[in-house]
């Protein structure tokens, strides 16, 4: 049986983890320059109280999973086109880069029918798509709606959100009795 010293075991053990780092860093990537295999933009749609929301994630691939709320979520799969994926990562590499000082982050909206829509990739959290916005955060709502008629991604209107069936409501009484108007002295 052959003997191993410490310093030939961690050199070994070095080789090995560089060779996978750079293995793992000569992934190649997609059209647009981001995204390897491993990343995914994920395009959230809150919801209001008249119509419900959605999560699509979206693979560099074409592949995508889409999750329609109210829960219990119903998820499917969906397939868009690869220069469609491409296309999607390069709108959201351009809005990581340039599009957040140019757009205010929040609009006016109803408190009850307005929604946010929103594309999350590694860190980066687009501004709201569904405010008003130009430049390069009107080309990734875009290119979301694009995917989102590809995927048949809609939300339903008229599913309500339902409370939670043990939260306390408050329960209405009588009326309670009108004061009775007096004479002044």
């Amino acid at each position: 049986m052959k003997r191993i010293s410490l310093s030939s075991a961690i050199i070994s053990i070095s080789l090995l983890a560089m060779g996978f780092a750079l293995g793992c860093a000569s992934a190649a990537p997609i059209k647009g320059g981001v995204g390897t295999a491993l990343g995914l933009v994920t395009i959230i749609n809150s919801g209001s109280t008249n119509s419900s929301g959605f999560t699509v994630k979206v693979y560099p691939n074409g592949q995508a999973e889409i999750a329609m709320n109210p829960p219990p979520p119903a998820t499917r799969q969906g397939t868009i086109s690869r220069q469609m994926a491409s296309d999607l990562f390069g709108a959201v590499h351009a809005a990581q880069s340039n599009g957040r000082p140019s757009d205010a982050d929040m609009c006016m909206k109803s408190a009850s029918f307005g929604s946010t829509m929103r594309a999350k990739y590694s860190t980066f959290t687009s501004v709201d798509l569904n405010c008003p916005v130009v430049g390069a955060n009107a080309k990734l709502r875009d290119q979301i709606n694009k995917i989102l008629d590809v995927l048949k991604v809609h939300p339903a209107v008229g599913q309500f959100r339902t409370l939670p069936t043990n939260e306390p409501r408050r329960m209405e009484g009588p009326p309670a009795a009108s004061p009775s108007p007096t004479g002044s002295p």
